[in-house]
């Protein structure tokens, strides 16, 4: 919830600094992410919620942050009412214009976060009101959070390419109807290669898609990619403001992630098997061999490990070295995977405890659980989270943020009066 609404606060500070309107708003938004921040606080360290998440409970604790969080909340918002009235509107804008886009942004953002709220404060009312028992689990937030993110992913795709005070749509339409058949294209494309599956990871893939393509087209445009010689191109590429290229990382490197997800969430696959040495499975691309298990001590450790070959359809191997380790000093066992990335996906590899099997009245050793997981283009998540980075570091070392914004000198000299 505090980073949907600080995502809202950015996009808003943008408008007071470009247009000096959307203050009191902007204000409204400071003070809300603050709150949450707060507030996922008092849920995590008081106990009311029991969730994975939840850590160090205390009921006294929790009633410090509880009166600390009403003081700041209730505070802020008392002072917000009394002095909202001093923050007046700047400059006025069109409907079709880059603030109305950024509003857009901020009403979509802001609903999400509420969505969320309801579904995290949801089970909590529910008891304490009606004495009735209830969890708002993964479904409901992938539901109503997704669909309220496909719009807002499309205004984002459409609002970097308009223009201040007032834009033309039929100009921008124009601009943007090749990006757009490329989109549907690419998610028409992903429909057929897993056909039969859903609908729904294919027109996000397809919206991803149009992210990535409409940010690339922006920064093509505005340094007149193909338009002036390429020499020129890449001189105006250098000199773009550092504001600029944070605003265009950022997006982009969302758009990488958007798509990272999709692949990851909606085509992941797993195989488990209990394998003796010499044994076969295969999961996706991907034929693994159990070679051999050895045991192995560490220095404060006995592990087993497998050495598995792993072959794909390309005719490309390498090999994997899953463990399952005991722990000497506190008896524990737990397994390290063996990891194969690449930019198609990653793999991970677990090897579990010995096995048997009945055989009449005896038994037969030597076999072993492997479970196997494909994460389809995993590490692209990554790539995206380090580019957003990487455009967050670069606008934060923007000059204005370091020198600050240039103020009128005052002249000391005494006016003349000419009669």
């Amino acid at each position: 919830m505090p980073w949907l609404v600080a995502t809202a606060l950015l996009h808003s500070a943008i408008v007071v600094e470009k247009r000096d309107t959307l203050k009191s708003w902007t204000v409204l938004l400071a003070i809300i992410a603050f709150s949450f921040s707060l507030l996922g606080t008092f849920i995590v360290r008081s106990g009311i919620i029991t969730s994975v998440h939840a850590f160090a409970t205390d009921p006294e604790r929790g009633m410090f942050i509880l009166m600390f969080l009403a003081l700041v909340i209730g505070g802020s918002f008392l002072l917000f009412a009394l002095r909202s009235d001093r923050l007046q509107a700047g400059g006025l804008f069109a409907p079709a214009s880059r603030e109305s886009g950024l509003v857009i942004n901020n009403l979509f953002l802001s609903v999400a976060a509420a969505v969320v709220l309801y579904g995290t404060l949801h089970p909590l009312i529910s008891d304490a009101l009606f004495n009735v028992k209830s969890s708002v689990g993964a479904p409901f937030f992938n539901l109503v959070f997704g669909y309220l993110m496909i719009p807002l992913v499309l205004v984002m795709g459409i609002g970097v390419h308009l223009k201040w005070k007032r834009a033309n749509l039929w100009q921008v339409a124009g601009r943007l109807k090749a990006i757009a058949g490329l989109s549907v294209l690419a998610a028409l494309m992903t429909l057929y290669i897993t056909y039969g599956g859903e609908i729904m990871p294919a027109v996000w893939m397809g919206i991803g898609v149009w992210l990535l393509l409409s940010m690339l087209q922006e920064l093509g445009q505005r340094i007149k990619l193909f338009q002036v010689p390429l020499g020129n191109s890449f001189g105006r590429l250098f000199r773009q403001p550092r504001s600029s290229w944070g605003m265009s990382l950022g997006h982009l490197g969302f758009a990488v992630g958007l798509i990272g997800i999709v692949a990851t969430s909606s085509w992941n696959l797993e195989e488990q098997k209990v394998m003796s040495i010499g044994d076969k499975m295969t999961i996706g691309e991907f034929q693994l061999t159990l070679d051999d298990v050895v045991a192995i001590a560490g220095p404060n450790y006995s592990a087993v490990r497998g050495i598995i070959s792993v072959t794909n359809l390309d005719g490309a191997s390498f090999m994997a070295y899953p463990e399952s380790r005991t722990y000497i000093s506190s008896p524990m066992t737990t397994t390290e995977g063996a990891v194969e990335t690449s930019l198609s996906g990653d793999l991970f590899i677990v090897i579990g405890d010995a096995q048997s099997q009945d055989l009449g009245q005896s038994q037969r050793p030597g076999r072993w659980g492997v479970r196997v997981y494909y994460k389809p283009m995993q590490i692209w998540l990554w790539i995206g989270a380090t580019i957003m980075v990487i455009g967050g570091i670069i606008s934060l070392s923007d000059r204005r943020y370091r020198i600050g914004s240039p103020q009128v000198k005052k002249s000391s000299r005494k006016p003349v009066h000419v009669r």
